[in-house]
């Protein structure tokens, strides 16, 4: 879990955010499901830490239905695409409060999984949607981040 890297940067962001009025509305923070059908345990805390920052619910209503790949060559976001539509769903109707939403990704290649989930939570009724992405270095120990 990595998120105590990240979460100083976020409060800056979001204290920023708020003070130019982008984010009073959100009342709903989820985290895109990985290719591997789980949900990431930093994004997961990282969520849970701007639930209670902002005092916000946080739940994960999207669900992958189809494994993801990874390592696609080539023309990666042409076939990213394809295989990301389609690949989610929601989990349950949202719920009337529910129109600004909070979206976390640890974005790694094309970013089709947050556009994925920003369709599916707009065709459900969603009306405002913020989005974080986040690099997260999954070779920390051989690659340590200075300070």
């Amino acid at each position: 879990d990595e998120s105590n890297y990240f979460i100083p940067k976020i409060k800056e962001l979001i204290d920023f955010l708020i003070e130019r009025n982008e984010l009073q509305k959100i009342c709903l923070v989820i985290t895109v499901p990985k290719s591997d059908l789980e949900y990431s345990i930093t994004l997961n805390s990282i969520a849970k830490w701007i639930k209670t920052y902002l005092d916000i619910e946080y739940e994960n209503i999207i669900e992958r239905v189809a494994k993801g790949r990874r390592n696609l060559g080539g023309n990666a976001s042409g076939k990213r695409f394809n295989q990301t539509s389609g690949s989610m769903k929601l989990k349950r109707s949202l719920k009337p409060n529910e129109k600004n939403i909070l979206i976390l990704d640890d974005v790694k290649a094309t970013g089709m999984t947050l556009l994925e989930s920003a369709k599916i939570l707009k065709s459900a009724g969603a009306e405002n949607i913020s989005c974080i992405c986040f690099g997260i270095n999954r070779n920390l120990e051989k690659f340590p981040i200075k300070k």
